[in-house]
């Protein structure tokens, strides 16, 4: 992945203007704010013109082809391993990872996603 892309994304996840969500790019939660997981996080960082309510770039739970080819990300799943144990960004938002936690994963393996 490119480094300024990870760099963009961690900082998105950090910055506290986003609520989480699970097993959605983005939904919205019961008093109607969006919320994203970490791919959504993603998506929205490279352009949040292309919501569609919770379809980004016609597509719902994965990362469009084109922020992969953007980000040079290898995988779009963004694999990677924590404690000896390969998983994978979605995985790791919807077993209840923090956004922070999912921030200092990116930034220790970004060559790698």
């Amino acid at each position: 992945m490119k480094k300024e892309a990870a760099e963009a994304w961690s900082k998105a996840l950090r910055s506290g203007n986003y609520i989480q969500t699970r097993e959605h790019l983005r939904k919205p939660n019961a008093s109607g704010r969006m919320c994203h997981c970490a791919l959504g996080v993603l998506c929205d960082v490279y352009d949040s013109s292309k919501w569609n309510g919770s379809s980004y770039a016609g597509t719902i739970g994965v990362l469009p082809e084109y922020i992969l080819r953007a980000a040079d990300i290898k995988d779009p799943r963004c694999e990677v391993e924590v404690n000896f144990k390969a998983t994978d960004i979605p995985t790791l938002n919807d077993e209840g990872a923090t956004f922070a936690e999912i921030a200092d994963i990116i930034d220790a393996n970004w060559k790698l996603l």
